[in-house]
């Protein structure tokens, strides 16, 4: 089981390298609403690149300023606009949708949203929320739609072997907002069931033009055998490189 923080602005005092032996993965805020980029975005994304952690990047909805699908399509444009423009060549990220302000209309919200997001980027997003949300009736065809990061504070406790009990398909398992992890506190703790490959099998490529340069590179057998998939970085980074001066 991986274990894992979410990050934002407000943790922009958290030396990364502090604890780097403590997490596997680390999910960045990148954006919320349709205009606001986090400050810390690309500092804490190129660190989790630096300490070679499983990543992910998350949007913050804001359909109290409109709840309309419209909108919601203009947030993910936003989203995805940001996201590719945080680095040249860039590792694979989970995307998520952090979907916490409940209106009438959430359902019809959350698909528009997910729907434009896999329409620029070809991968789906996961939905972060509240049990209390994700558990009521209207939301059973969402959470059996895409993957889940489910927010359940303090009932259970992953560190004594204890796992939520629910029919909520989860991936991803916030289990507190109020954690300690090396000398830093509060910081929002995670497990997720996921494997370095599935996470990686779920992420979205961001730099869509280092795939070429990485097959290329495979078929003529250049890139070193004893890389694995946890240095999906260096392999993408490397083939970009090799294919540049061979090609």
């Amino acid at each position: 089981m991986l274990k894992g923080i979410d990050i934002s602005n407000y943790q922009k005092h958290v030396n990364l390298d502090d604890i780097k032996d403590l997490f596997d993965f680390g999910i960045i805020k990148a954006t919320d609403g349709w205009n606001y980029i986090s400050p810390s975005l690309k500092e804490q994304f190129n660190k989790l690149i630096e300490l070679n952690k499983l990543i992910g990047l998350y949007h913050f909805a804001r359909p109290d300023i409109d709840n309309t699908p419209e909108f919601m399509r203009k947030e993910a444009d936003h989203f995805v606009k940001t996201i590719e423009g945080i680095g040249h060549i860039e590792p694979d990220a989970i995307l998520v949708l952090d979907y916490e302000i409940a209106v009438p209309n959430s359902v019809e919200l959350i698909h528009a949203f997910m729907d434009r997001v896999v329409q620029l980027t070809g991968v789906t997003p996961f939905l972060y929320s509240f049990y209390s949300f994700l558990a009521l009736k209207e939301m059973k065809e969402i959470v059996n739609k895409y993957p889940i990061w489910m927010a359940w504070f303090e009932k259970y406790n992953p560190d004594k072997g204890e796992m939520p009990e629910t029919d909520i398909p989860w991936s991803i398992w916030q289990y507190t907002g109020n954690g300690k992890i090396g000398e830093y506190s509060p910081i929002d703790l995670n497990v997720s069931i996921m494997d370095i490959e599935s996470w990686i099998a779920a992420s979205a490529p961001r730099n869509t033009e280092i795939r070429p340069a990485l097959k290329w590179c495979q078929d003529k057998n250049l890139l070193p055998a004893n890389l694995t998939g946890r240095e999906h970085i260096t392999v993408d980074s490397l083939a970009e490189l090799i294919y540049r001066m061979f090609k």
